[in-house]
């Protein structure tokens, strides 16, 4: 490499990384769920299908499960009369990593007890859903399950719907280090009226500038 100038200037271009984009994470967060809930249930509790409400607390236990205790009221209209459903549940809540579009699939499954007029159940249910997340603290979820009662042998099918709502701040993934950039080695020495640098690795650029006389010549 030659090169001739009366005046020589250098510029090196380095590369440098680029910081990942924070990831929102939900572990050690609280949450609270407000929603409404459709039975369909079984033709031995002799009652029609039945909208009430829902309420639940949640925790995330790590970003992709939680554990969540819910109370549902639902108004049963039976034939021996109008009859109230209160239940409380404990379920576990485990979101999937895949995403159907903007949506999220879950899974859940939990344990419950179930007050009735005339007598007390004790339920498993289990079923899966669908959430979308419009930020960092307002989720909108789905879900449809089936509850087995385990005293009268009964199968009632419910879907619920709602929005959660995240507390607290969301945990901050560590922004990546930038990655470093290469050592140059530089040795700089003269040709006749001019100079010349050579550098390893070959990443920085050599211009010349000059009002009265621009010259770059490369061998």
């Amino acid at each position: 490499l030659h090169v001739r100038s009366r005046r020589q200037r250098q510029m090196c271009i380095r590369d440098s990384g680029m910081s990942a984009q924070s990831a929102v994470a939900d572990e050690d967060r609280f949450y609270i769920t407000p929603g409404v809930q459709w039975m369909d249930f079984d033709s031995e509790r002799q009652s029609e299908d039945e909208f009430g409400y829902t309420v639940g607390l949640g925790y995330g236990l790590s970003d992709n499960l939680a554990l969540e205790l819910s109370h549902a009221n639902i108004k049963m209209n039976t034939l021996a009369g109008l009859e109230r459903l209160r239940s409380i549940r404990l379920d576990a809540i485990y979101k999937l990593d895949n995403s159907v579009g903007v949506l999220s699939p879950f899974f859940a499954t939990g344990l419950g007890h179930t007050h009735f007029h005339s007598n007390d159940d004790t339920t498993l249910n289990a079923g899966a859903g669908l959430s979308y997340r419009f930020n960092d603290r307002v989720e909108w979820r789905a879900s449809a399950r089936t509850f087995y009662g385990f005293d009268d042998g009964t199968y009632d099918f419910g879907i619920d719907t709602g929005l959660v709502f995240h507390l607290g701040s969301s945990r901050t993934a560590a922004p990546v280090a930038p990655t470093p950039s290469p050592s140059l080695s530089v040795t700089t020495f003269s040709i006749g009226a001019g100079s010349c640098s050579l550098l390893e690795p070959p990443i920085c650029l050599l211009y010349t500038s000059d009002a009265a006389d621009d010259s770059l010549r490369v061998d």
